[in-house]
C-alpha cells in the first residue's frame, strides 16, 4: 500500500513538472517493443548451428553477432534514455517543438537498410552467444527492462533531450522509440542473411 502511494505520489508531482508520456504514447512505444522483439525471436527461433554461425560475406554479419549487437546497443540505449538522459537540463518549450517531428522519422528510416551504418567499436559482437537460446535469451533480459520502464515510468521523458550522431537532438521517449526500431532494422538484416543463397539448409 505504501509503495502504491508513493507511486502515486511520485506520478503526480512528474506531471506537475514536465511532460510525462501519454498512454497513447507508451501504447505506441510498448507495441513497437513487442512486436519487434517478436520480430527478432521468429527469425531466429530453429536455426541450427550452422545457420546461427553463417556469414553472407568475410565481412558482414552472421545471425549470431546480429543478435549480439541488439543485445549490446539496446543496454547502453536503455541506460541512455532512463538514466543519463535524465541528468539534463529541462528543455525548453522551443527544444521540445523542434524534437517532436523525431518521432515519426525514427519509425519510417531507422528500419529502412538502403543506407548501411558503420556501429561503433563498443557496439561490435565478439561471437559471445554460442546457440541462438543464448542470444534470445540475453536479448529478452534486456527487453523486458526496456518494457518495463516504458510501461511504468513516471519521469517525463519529452523534458530530457540528447543528441543522435546522425538525427541531431532526441528526447528520452524517442530513444525509447528508437530501440525498437532499430530491433527491426536488424531483424531485416537477419532475413537478408537468410535469404542469401549460400545459406545452410535446415537439418
Amino acid at each position: 500500500m505504501r509503495r502504491s502511494l508513493l507511486s502515486l505520489v511520485f506520478t503526480s508531482l512528474a506531471i506537475a513538472w514536465g511532460q510525462v508520456p501519454t498512454q497513447g504514447e507508451r501504447d505506441r512505444a510498448l507495441s513497437l517493443l513487442h512486436g519487434s522483439h517478436k520480430e527478432l525471436s521468429d527469425s531466429v527461433i530453429g536455426l541450427t548451428a550452422a545457420q546461427w554461425k553463417f556469414k553472407p560475406a568475410p565481412e558482414a554479419w552472421s545471425v549470431e553477432e546480429v543478435v549480439e549487437h541488439l543485445v549490446l546497443v539496446e543496454t547502453a540505449l536503455f541506460q541512455l534514455a532512463s538514466v543519463d538522459a535524465m541528468k539534463t537540463p529541462d528543455a525548453s518549450d522551443a527544444q521540445k517543438a523542434e524534437v517532436r517531428p523525431k518521432t515519426d522519422i525514427i519509425l519510417k528510416v531507422i528500419p529502412e537498410r538502403a543506407q548501411k551504418v558503420q556501429t561503433r567499436e563498443q557496439f561490435k559482437p565478439s561471437g559471445k552467444y554460442k546457440t541462438p537460446a543464448e542470444g534470445l535469451a540475453a536479448f529478452k533480459e534486456v527487453r523486458t527492462k526496456t518494457i518495463t520502464f516504458t510501461r511504468e515510468t513516471p519521469l517525463p521523458l519529452h523534458d530530457h533531450i540528447l543528441p543522435h550522431p546522425a538525427l541531431g537532438p532526441m528526447d528520452a521517449y524517442q530513444w525509447i522509440m528508437f530501440i525498437g526500431a532499430h530491433t527491426e532494422r536488424h531483424a531485416n538484416q537477419i532475413r537478408e542473411v537468410k535469404a542469401n543463397p549460400g545459406f545452410p539448409k535446415g537439418q
